[in-house]
């Protein structure tokens, strides 16, 4: 059998030196997209209206969250078949820990401070979305659940965008597992996509957010692991040079473009990991699409684009609870919108960019020894 690291390696249209900051930035823009998701459906208007617009993105920031699964599961085995020295397990799951689990923490932190600190009513002229997060009284059983990664919906309560994070650390740690039975089995692997398919269509919540149980976390654990398998199989085809080159095919990179973005517009997650699993293909074969991806506000919202994810509900909460009553809910929006831009970019330098260096560091050394 061929070694796909090699072919990978050997392969003149993967740019293997390279580092795919093209991907970053679609990650950017995810991260942008779901906080302009939480700021509009804290005050929605002409919500009617935009659910059959293209902004109903707006309303759907629930497929930004799949796209970051379908891109975990490429980058994570991209990165295992661009290594130049033998896979390390124990190193990864360190790296990976380091990596999300830390600004994690510290995102949490944060929330703390703010939720101890902030007036913490309910507002009539804010909805759900919003007033659900802080909506329980901080316990000590909130914290030791949102710091041991349960998933639950107190946990949430912290940090709203903490549901998605529990089984992106879980999911992320299976991906070496899942990666050889691409390689070796990959019927296992479509044969999962083909259960799960089936057995969401008999799950009480087929868009489920956390379980209730040991049990039904399990299930939903399972449920998220499709994403990640699509972008498993993008990155074995990649591997393998297999990957079409849209510059000579402009019009169809445009039809599945457009399909993608259909499809991400869905609010199932089937439909949003095959738009997601599209827009990275067509990416990956699109010199153009990278050429634009690689515009440098783009490359930098990618760079802070998990700093973002972290900290932009506790930055709208705080904002608009500190200027509710004072000014318009629309102007607390705008200046939310644009300190989360700042406060992404202090973590960013403060948190987030040490814990990279640290997991940096651990590798060298666990190579060198």
């Amino acid at each position: 059998m061929t070694d796909p690291s090699a072919t990978l390696r050997s392969n003149k249209i993967f740019y293997a030196s390279r580092r795919l900051e093209y991907l970053e930035s679609l990650r950017g823009l995810a991260a942008f997209f779901v906080v302009l998701h939480h700021h509009y459906m804290t005050a929605p208007v002409f919500i009617e209206y935009v659910r059959f617009t293209p902004l109903r993105i707006l309303i759907n920031g629930r497929s930004s969250v799949i796209f970051f699964f379908v891109l975990s599961g490429f980058v994570i085995v991209y990165g295992i078949l661009n290594k130049s020295r033998e896979f390390s397990y124990p190193n990864f799951v360190l790296r990976r820990f380091i990596r999300i689990y830390l600004p994690y923490a510290a995102s949490g932190l944060l929330a703390i401070v703010f939720y101890l600190t902030l007036n913490l009513e309910s507002y009539s002229d804010t909805a759900i979305t919003f007033n659900e997060m802080w909506s329980q009284p901080l316990r000590l059983s909130n914290i030791v659940q949102f710091f041991l990664l349960a998933g639950t919906s107190t946990a949430n309560t912290i940090n709203t965008v903490a549901w998605s994070l529990v089984y992106e650390l879980r999911i992320s740690l299976l991906l070496p597992l899942l990666y050889f039975l691409g390689i070796r089995f990959p019927w296992t692997l479509w044969l999962f996509i083909v259960a799960e398919l089936v057995a969401n269509r008999f799950r009480q919540d087929s868009v489920p957010f956390f379980g209730t149980d040991v049990i039904s976390g399990l299930d939903v654990t399972i449920h998220f692991v499709l994403p990640f398998v699509l972008g498993i199989f993008l990155a074995i085809r990649f591997s393998q040079g297999t990957m079409p080159d849209f510059g000579a095919m402009p019009v169809r990179a445009t039809l599945l473009l457009c399909l993608s973005l259909i499809l991400l517009m869905i609010f199932r997650d089937e439909p949003a990991s095959l738009g997601a699993a599209i827009l990275i293909f067509v990416a990956v074969g699109s010199r153009r699409l990278q050429d634009f991806l690689r515009w440098p506000i783009l490359i930098k919202l990618g760079t802070i684009s998990y700093s973002l994810y972290l900290t932009h509900a506790i930055v709208l909460q705080a904002t608009v609870r500190v200027f509710h009553g004072v000014v318009p809910i629309w102007v607390s929006l705008a200046i939310s919108l644009a300190a989360c831009i700042a406060i992404a970019v202090i973590f960013y330098h403060f948190v987030e960019k040490p814990t990279h260096q640290l997991s940096q560091r651990i590798s060298r050394r666990s190579v060198s020894s």
